[in-house]
């Protein structure tokens, strides 16, 4: 857990988009052949990337105050 000293920002975190795991969890019950497993990977990234794509998508967001 964070103390409020660490910084995120050159950190590596791997994120999972929960559409894509929802994509998976329909493919595990629709493909027998799977046996119900199916081998799902995230991504890395690192928190001031992250922040920046979440700026770009929300543009009209102020985050003057955060």
């Amino acid at each position: 857990m964070l103390d409020g000293n660490e910084s995120l920002e050159d950190k590596n975190r791997p994120l999972v988009d929960l559409r894509d795991v929802a994509d998976v969890i329909l493919v595990v019950y629709e493909k027998p052949e799977a046996k119900r497993r199916y081998i799902c990977t995230s991504f890395a990234i690192r928190m001031q990337a992250l922040a920046v794509k979440i700026k770009i998508m929300f543009l009209n967001y102020d985050y003057s105050k955060r």
